[in-house]
C-alpha cells in the first residue's frame, strides 16, 4: 500500500467547524411556550394566548363616502 494510504485521513478543511447555528427562539410573552409561526414571533404571542387577550387585527372599516358640501362653482 502506498504511504499515502496508511496514515490518518486528514479531515476536509472547514469540516472540525461546529454546525451552524439554529436561530435564537422566541418564546411566548404570556406563556414561555416556543412560538413557530411568523404572526406569532412578530406579536411574541401564541395563537393562544392572543386570543384570550383579544389582541387581533383590526377589521378595517366599511368603505362609504366621506359626507361633505358640494364645491361653489361645481
Amino acid at each position: 500500500m502506498p504511504a499515502a494510504m496508511t496514515a490518518d485521513p486528514q479531515p476536509l478543511p472547514g469540516a472540525d467547524e461546529a454546525p451552524p447555528e439554529q436561530p435564537p427562539e422566541v418564546l411566548c410573552a404570556l406563556c414561555g411556550r416556543p412560538l413557530h409561526d411568523r404572526l406569532a414571533r412578530q406579536w411574541r404571542l401564541g395563537p393562544e394566548c392572543r386570543e384570550k387577550l383579544k389582541l387581533r387585527l383590526a377589521p378595517s372599516p366599511p368603505p362609504h363616502e366621506p359626507a361633505q358640501e358640494t364645491l361653489p362653482g361645481i
